[in-house]
């Protein structure tokens, strides 16, 4: 019986080779792209496209910050391709591929808990919880 070859003539291996080279890329992005939110009003420059904060709304200080990166249109294509070969990857080709790469997991925690990148790639968010959720039920269950 022929092999189930996701993503057109790759294999399966190659695929996890893949995620592997784009987690690395990604989190080469994250560990320079990291900042704290502390207020709403922080939070909205992230939308260049929305119209100036009005100065007379009342902002206070978060008591915890939420975290998110700085997304670039060429980080976001990145992961995009990330995704793609993620949703290739069967739920137990997944759990080999972490538990050979154990910051995978990791990974798509902090990814799946970005609230930038979910308001970017809301759609993405089924496909990081689900492997999460092999990876790091904790984090899924949190989530």
């Amino acid at each position: 019986a022929a092999r189930e070859r996701p993503l057109g003539l790759l294999h399966a291996s190659q695929v996890a080779v893949l995620v592997r080279i784009a987690a690395q890329i990604l989190e080469a992005h994250l560990g320079a792209a990291r900042r704290r939110v502390h207020t709403l009003h922080a939070a909205l420059q992230w939308f260049t496209c929305m119209a100036s904060v009005p100065s007379s709304l009342q902002d206070c200080e978060w008591r915890e910050p939420i975290v998110a990166h700085e997304w670039s249109s060429h980080t976001l294509v990145l992961f995009d391709v990330f995704v793609v070969l993620l949703q290739a990857i069967s739920p137990a080709g997944f759990a080999e591929l972490a538990s050979e790469f154990s910051s995978l997991g990791c990974l798509l925690s902090l990814l799946l808990f970005d609230y930038r990148l979910l308001f970017e790639r809301p759609s993405a968010a089924g496909t990081l919880l689900e492997h999460v959720s092999v990876a790091s039920p904790a984090d899924a269950a949190a989530f």
